[in-house]
């Protein structure tokens, strides 16, 4: 069995910690979270070679 996506994982794991977050809301929250995650490391990384 092929594990699930980080984003569907995160997601699923978001939800299991509260009672009043929907699928929608919870997804869109751990995509945000990703997203300023994956550009906070290009920027870094292009500090990096600067």
């Amino acid at each position: 069995m092929t594990a699930p996506h980080p984003l569907v994982r995160f997601t699923n794991e978001l939800m299991a910690l509260t009672d009043d977050l929907d699928q929608t809301v919870a997804a869109d929250f751990v995509r945000r979270v990703y997203e300023a995650g994956r550009e906070d490391g290009e920027r870094r990384a292009q500090e990096g070679r600067e």
